[in-house]
Formats: structure tokens, C-alpha cells, sequence
């Protein structure tokens, strides 16, 4: 049931949309030749909007949009009845090719490079006074195919700024890869697909083709049961005799028609003939989940881009749809330029930035894009011997202990000597080696990094002897420091050792426990080491290499 009343209320929709005016259809047969390509010969059958249905009819009065349809593999546009029934009443001329037609020996590239030259005739056409159609062509074109021939359009669209639309219903991946040419497709894009087409699944071409398409106004819309054959008026042999042996043929072709064209329409209107409330009729047809079981869409109701966020201090890209003119950004506060499409943005603070401009048919547009500055984590150096202004002064013998803020978890660290990267990525640890020191911390869910400012470590003489720390910037020696401390189930051991080292952890009274002699690989590392089942108390981190040994005092509490 849901299905019929999707198709009686597709059915009304279609009636509100040309209730205003139709045209009979005139026909015409015009055979063009492409000189560019060796004279070419490009056989065509014209539907335009006459004032009686007979062929060669006389125009209808004003000029019309073209649409250039390009028929699948083994057809021809004799198969496509339902195409220009459905488009030239509503006032578009209609112009189907009828090139590569043949089961065998079929050139893609020679199929779209017809349809792209026929696009272009057209506009000649319209500006030649021995033709039927002076006067007549707008200078809106589309480019329309079905599988083979969806492929092809893509082919013919790939870098063609003269056309200002196309439409793909199933579009297979041609030779050459139509879903390579996608990428250099660079107008307004709609890709139609049944759910249930078996002979071009969406996955093998019409999905990775839409994909592709790379900042352009785009949609992907599926058809709840729809198949292959569907898309054409069901006349052709070949196309049904292919799918009926694949085993997923159905018979809700009117249907699948009528929803196809319901979609089209509304499409057509708004890129060729400017009518501005198109797009909402669009995208409201489209999310209809009775009819349609997939809709995705780019840049069509979110013209100034996906919402951008960057780390306070640098800056970010806007990415609006670059098809159009007469751009206005604001407020102008942090932004590059406030009269292209793309300016650059490095506000100070989270912005809300509106943008209107014209599309490329003329339709005023108006949308906005937040642009969200991320904090920098306050990154800071504390020092055992308090500073006197960016100075620590220390004793060599014992020298000072630096520690990263914030400290804890969701933070990594890299300490710098002298403005090099010394290797390090701990915490902090003991320092007795002059120098300037600084560290950059990252904030690993937003991977913002600052540097602190630097501390300056002056070393002098003391009376008292070594107190057995080391430094841990010196890779000669034996670093280690554990936590966190207290501990309670799990320690984290970063150390930094020449060699390989030895890890244990004895009691107060100097007991082994049950982590003994655990190898740790030599380097600038951090272990985990499982401590849940020791007792609360105190405890010694003991680490030892070919060359030294050094401790710390653990505390587990439970």
C-alpha cells in the first residue's frame, strides 16, 4: 500500500508542477557534423515545443533550455519515449542521440564526445537564421544519460563550463572511467539510481561517479524498486532481455517513471530555467522516504559549506559552492576577502559568518557557516628551583626538576634544547644540563599544540656532592620515572636507556615482588605495567642497564 500511494501522490505532485503551461511537441531529424573530429556525422531526433504536433511544426513562441540525452548500451533514442513525453511539454527541447547504438564495437569516448558537441550545435543553432530553431535556444543546457549513456555524460561534462546541468540515471563506469572524469565535473550534478538495479548496482558506478564529484552543488537520489530498464520507456529488447536474465527485473516501470521524472523536474527548473523555488520542491520530493529510500545531497541546502573549525592562531578555508557571483560574506572580522567564494577565515573567536550571493541561475541565495576556534592547551614549564624571570639558576650536582602543564591524561609532549628536538616525550623528569628548554604540548582530541615559553638553565658549582639523580636529557644515562604516583592497578614507566634495562619492584624491606626482572628495549619509551595485585604500602621502582641503575618510591593504594 505504501508504494501506491507514493505513485498517486508522485502523480499529483507532477500535475501541480505543469498545470500552468504545456506545448505540443514538434519533432525534427537533424544530422550534425563535428569538423573537429574528421567530419564526423552525429544523427539526432529533436523534440521541441511546437504549436501543433506534427514534425517539422512550428516553434512555440520564446527560447527554451536544451536537454542532450545520450541512450544506454545497445539502444537508442527510440527507447526513451518516456524522456522528452515527460520534459517538451514543460517547454524544454529535447535532443536525443543517436550515435554508437551497435552491441559491438561501441566507443565510449566517441558517445560523449557527441553529446558535448551536440550541446554546443545547439547554441549554434539557436543563433543561426536558416535554422528551425533561431531563436529558440536559451543558453541553459544539460547533459542527460542513462547507463551507458550516464557514463558518457560525465565524460562530456569533464571540465564543459558551457553546459550548466546534467543528470545521470544509473550511470555505468565507462572506458574511459567515467568515475575518473567525475572529478572534473564542474556544474550542478544529480545522480538517479533504482534500489534494486541489478545490471549497474549503485556501488559500481553511480555512488564512487557521485563521490567524486568534488565542490559542486550535487545529489544522489535511489528509488525504492526501482531496476535498470526502468529508467527507458521499456521498449528495447536488449536492455530487458540483459536484466530479465539477471533475475531482477520488476514490473513497476510507470512508476519508477513517475517518480524518476519527479525529481527531474524540479531539478530542470532550477538550474536551467531559474525558477528559485525549485530547489525546495526538490529536496522535499527527494526526502520522501515512501518513494525514496536514499538521499544525499551536497551544497544544495548547505551552500556556504560544511560548519569549519582550526586551533586559535591559525586559519581555515570556507568552502562555498563557486558556481555563481556577487559573493558577500559577513561580518568581515577575520576573513581574507568578504567578495569571493572561498576567502580565508582566522577569527579570534567562534564566528557565525553569513553569506549571500547568485547562483548560476540567478536565484539570491542566503545560508551561513560557524567557524569554531579551538583553544590551545596552556602549555607551561614548572621548575623544583623557582625561576627568577625565564632564568633557573641550579647546582650541578643536583640540578632542577621540569614538569609539562597540563600534566595527566589527553596530553603528549615533545621537549626542545636550544631549539632542537631532543627525543623526548615525557612528562618531566631531572635537568642538570644548561641551556634554554621549552615543550610543545598537544591536545590530542583536538590536536592543537603551543610551545611554552622557554626556560634558561644556568649550572654553577655547589659544595654538596651528587645526590644520584640524573638528567634526563642525557641519552648516556639512566632515566626513569613511574606513574602515576600513588598508583592503584596499572603504572606507567617512561625511562630512557642506552641499553636494554631491567625492570623490578621490591617492598620497603627490599623484597622482591612479583614483577622481577621484566627486560624493557632499549630507547625513549613508556611501559605499562600491571600493579593491582600489590598490597597498599610502599615500594621501590627499581631500573638497571649494563652501565647503572637508578630508583624511585612507588606508593600503591587501594
Amino acid at each position: 500500500m505504501k508504494k501506491q500511494f507514493s505513485f498517486f501522490a508522485l502523480c499529483l505532485l507532477l500535475s501541480q508542477m505543469v498545470f500552468a503551461q504545456t506545448y505540443q511537441i514538434g519533432t525534427t531529424d537533424v544530422t550534425f557534423t563535428d569538423a573537429a573530429r574528421s567530419n564526423r556525422s552525429v544523427a539526432t531526433q529533436i523534440k521541441y515545443p511546437a504549436t501543433t504536433a506534427a514534425t517539422n511544426a512550428a516553434f512555440a513562441s520564446g527560447q527554451f533550455p536544451v536537454v542532450v540525452f545520450g541512450h544506454g548500451f545497445a539502444m537508442s533514442g527510440d527507447n526513451y519515449d518516456n524522456i522528452w513525453q515527460a520534459l517538451t511539454p514543460q517547454g524544454y527541447i529535447v535532443v536525443l542521440v543517436n550515435t554508437e547504438t551497435s552491441l559491438i564495437g561501441t566507443s565510449h569516448a566517441n558517445f560523449g564526445g557527441d553529446l558535448k558537441f551536440v550541446a554546443q550545435a545547439m547554441q549554434t543553432q539557436g543563433s543561426t537564421a536558416s535554422s528551425i530553431f533561431f531563436n529558440h535556444v536559451s543558453n541553459k543546457t544539460a547533459i542527460m544519460g542513462h547507463s551507458m549513456g550516464g557514463g558518457a555524460t560525465i565524460l562530456a561534462a569533464a571540465n564543459n563550463t558551457q553546459i550548466a546541468t546534467t543528470i545521470t540515471l544509473a550511470p555505468a563506469n565507462t572506458d574511459p572511467s567515467s568515475i575518473s572524469a567525475a572529478v572534473n565535473t564542474k556544474v550542478p550534478s544529480l545522480v538517479l539510481v533504482g534500489s534494486d538495479d541489478c545490471v549497474v548496482p549503485a556501488g559500481d558506478g553511480p555512488t564512487p561517479i557521485y563521490n567524486n564529484f568534488t565542490n559542486i552543488p550535487k545529489a544522489f537520489v535511489s528509488i525504492t524498486g526501482g531496476n535498470h530498464c526502468n529508467f527507458s520507456d521499456g521498449s528495447s529488447f536488449n536492455c530487458n532481455f540483459g536484466e530479465g536474465t539477471s533475475g531482477c527485473a520488476n514490473s513497476i516501470g510507470d512508476q519508477i517513471r513517475t517518480a524518476a521524472n519527479a525529481v527531474i523536474l524540479p531539478w530542470l527548473n532550477y538550474w536551467l530555467k531559474g525558477n528559485c523555488s525549485a530547489l525546495a520542491t526538490f529536496n522535499t520530493t527527494a526526502a520522501n522516504t515512501a518513494t525514496y529510500n536514499q538521499y544525499l545531497q551536497s551544497q544544495l541546502t548547505t551552500p556556504a559549506g560544511p560548519d569549519r573549525n582550526f586551533c586559535a592562531g591559525g586559519s581555515v578555508g570556507l568552502q562555498a559552492s563557486p558556481i555563481g557571483s556577487n559573493y558577500s560574506w559577513s561580518p568581515s572580522t577575520g576573513l581574507s576577502s568578504t567578495t569571493v567564494a572561498n576567502p580565508t577565515a582566522s577569527p579570534t573567536a567562534t564566528t557565525t559568518y553569513t553569506l549571500n550571493y547568485t547562483n548560476s541561475n540567478a536565484c539570491a541565495v542566503t545560508d551561513q557557516v560557524v567557524v569554531t576556534v579551538k583553544p590551545l592547551p596552556a602549555a607551561a614549564i614548572t621548575s623544583t628551583v623557582a625561576p627568577v624571570g625565564s632564568t633557573v639558576t641550579v647546582c650541578s650536582s643536583t640540578g632542577t626538576n621540569f614538569q609539562a602543564s597540563p600534566s595527566g591524561g589527553g596530553f603528549t609532549y615533545r621537549w626542545f634544547k636550544n631549539g632542537n628536538f631532543t627525543g623526548f616525550t615525557v612528562t618531566g623528569g631531572n635537568v642538570k644540563k644548561a641551556g634554554t628548554y621549552t615543550v610543545e604540548v598537544t591536545k590530542t582530541s583536538s590536536g592543537c599544540k603551543a610551545m611554552s615559553a622557554p626556560l634558561t638553565v644556568v649550572v654553577q658549582s655547589c659544595k654538596n656532592g651528587s645526590d644520584g639523580t640524573l638528567d634526563m636529557f642525557d641519552n648516556s644515562e639512566l632515566y626513569v620515572q613511574a606513574f602515576p604516583n600513588p598508583a592503584s592497578n596499572v603504572l606507567n614507566i617512561e625511562y630512557n636507556s642506552s641499553s636494554d634495562a631491567q625492570l623490578s619492584i621490591y617492598d620497603i624491606t627490599g623484597r622482591v615482588t612479583h614483577i622481577n626482572q621484566q627486560t624493557l628495549a632499549a630507547g625513549n619509551n613508556t611501559a605499562t605495567v600491571d600493579v593491582s595485585e600489590l598490597a597498599s604500602g610502599q615500594y621501590i621502582v627499581s631500573l638497571s642497564n649494563a652501565d647503572t641503575h637508578t630508583t624511585q618510591r612507588l606508593t600503591i593504594i587501594k
